[in-house]
């Protein structure tokens, strides 16, 4: 599902998986966000697209999740602890031209 350089603790990919026979939905993520992320809102994402998978319409089921997701994860990233400014070698997120990293 994703590329070598992307395992492990640098996955932080989403997966929404819709199983429109059984009407049932999962969304997982990568490792990287397991941090972050917390179950429940994961649990939000894929009830979202039931009442559409429901109605045998998996267009509006995927739109219907991806509306919920983008509000839980938007929620998610404000409340992420952000690391100091300071990078390795003592130089600054500034000095170096780039914005601080988070904390993990």
């Amino acid at each position: 599902l994703c590329a070598a350089q992307e395992s492990g603790g640098l996955c932080r990919l989403v997966l929404l998986v819709l199983d429109v026979k059984h009407i049932r939905a999962a969304c997982m993520i990568g490792y990287g966000l397991e941090p972050f992320v917390p179950q429940e809102t994961l649990d939000r994402v894929a009830a979202a697209a039931l009442p559409e998978l429901q109605r045998n319409d998996c267009a509006a089921a995927i739109i219907a999740a991806l509306h919920i997701a983008r509000t839980e994860f938007a929620n998610v990233a404000e409340t992420i602890p952000r690391g100091s400014d300071s990078l390795e070698g003592g130089q600054t997120a500034e000095a170096i031209g780039e914005r601080p990293a988070f904390a993990y």
